[in-house]
């Protein structure tokens, strides 16, 4: 699946609630759009590729794989130390 078909950031950013809460803390984090787009990009990728996405096709694996990511990522910045799988992969 191309990264392209993955909703960008700025776009969840204008969203209402938890979408827009979540483009805006996953930013902060990371100081600048293009990196948390980058890595943005690179976890819902990796969700694209699990089981229980890779069983749906087209538009709903990407909107099941974004929804992981964002629950997944907006669970590990809620902690102490903000962490981004994608920068503190060893």
């Amino acid at each position: 699946m191309s990264p392209r078909a993955i909703r960008r950031l700025a776009e969840l950013h204008q969203q209402e609630g938890e979408e827009s809460r979540f483009a805006e803390s996953y930013v902060l984090r990371h100081g600048q759009w293009l990196t948390a787009q980058d890595h943005w990009e690179q976890v819902v990728s990796m969700f694209l590729g699990c089981k229980e996405v890779g069983d749906l096709s087209g538009a709903a694996a990407v909107k099941a794989a974004e929804r992981y990511a964002r629950e997944s990522l907006m669970a590990m910045l809620t902690t102490q130390r903000h962490f981004c799988p994608v920068c503190e992969r060893p």
